[in-house]
């Protein structure tokens, strides 16, 4: 995926896009629903600091209740997931932030002027 401007950045956030791209996988998604249910998930499973395998029960509980589509649901797992969610990095030397994984996901999110969702820093990965 190219970069987006940050001048199509800003204007995907004035003006997102509530209609459906065609043109792959990811920009076929409702990532609008899809982010409003990571983020209220993201939530509400950082607030019961549980195992891994607790927080993974109580993540899909709580998507099965939303009304997302089972596509959709996986979407959203993966973006909850610590290894294949977006991460983010900045490489030694540089002022800049750039993707480690999930840029496809991100520029999709992007596209459709979703404001807010959860990213992982390969930094804050490392140090725990």
């Amino acid at each position: 995926m190219p970069p987006i401007s940050w001048r199509q950045r800003l204007l995907r956030q004035i003006f997102p896009r509530r209609g459906l791209q065609d043109c792959c996988y990811y920009h076929r998604q409702g990532f609008h629903a899809i982010a409003d249910a990571v983020i209220t998930t993201y939530r509400q499973v950082s607030r019961h600091n549980l195992e891994a395998e607790q927080a993974d029960e109580l993540v899909s509980q709580l998507l099965h209740d939303t009304r997302l589509t089972e596509t959709e649901q996986t979407i959203a797992r993966m973006l909850l997931d610590e290894v294949c969610g977006i991460q983010i990095w900045k490489p030694p030397g540089e002022r800049s932030w750039t993707y480690a994984n999930g840029r496809h996901r991100a520029r999709a999110l992007m596209d459709a002027g979703v404001r807010r969702i959860p990213v992982t820093s390969e930094d804050a990965r490392r140090d725990r």
